[in-house]
């Protein structure tokens, strides 16, 4: 019982998300270059987080991200009856160095997941104090606990 125990505490560490993910064709595409979509995607999102250089737009059936000189993207659509996923570079001599490859739903409904999760890309930002915030907080729970003590101590006396 203790192995069993043991082996589900590992596998809930080491299991992520990647180990389940679908891939998407898109990531083997290669342009004219030889760049590929993984390419592309390690360039825009180094590390997994979105670069300085780089934005994004994402709705239901839509997520794109681009760098902002515009030479390099990625897009996913869906459609509804069909997917597309676009890459594209500039720079390469081709100026028209843009590759669209039509997807299954659930291929686009895949590749739509995957970047979004490569690049952490989120549509409602996460609510957090900054560091004046924080001290701020610290604070006004301090008096708070300082008001707390005293009413203690008269009310002892």
């Amino acid at each position: 019982m203790k192995g069993f125990i043991l082996f589900t505490l590992l596998s809930v560490i080491f299991v992520s998300d990647y180990a389940f993910a679908q891939d998407c064709p898109c990531d083997t595409t290669e342009l004219s270059n030889g760049t590929t979509g993984n390419d592309i995607v390690e360039l825009l999102c180094p590390g997994g987080s979105l670069s300085g250089d780089a934005f994004f737009e994402l709705s239901e059936n839509f997520v794109f991200i681009v760098s902002d000189d515009d030479t390099m993207g990625y897009e996913v659509e869906i459609f509804p009856e069909v997917g597309v996923c676009t890459i594209g570079q500039e720079g390469s001599g081709d100026p028209n160095n843009e590759v669209a490859r039509k997807l299954t739903l659930e291929q686009a409904a895949n590749c739509r997941a995957s970047l979004i999760e490569r690049c952490r890309l989120n549509s409602t930002p996460i609510p957090t104090l900054s560091e004046w915030g924080l001290i701020a907080m610290a604070g006004v729970l301090g008096i708070i606990g300082l008001l707390v003590a005293v009413r203690r101590r008269r009310a002892a006396v």
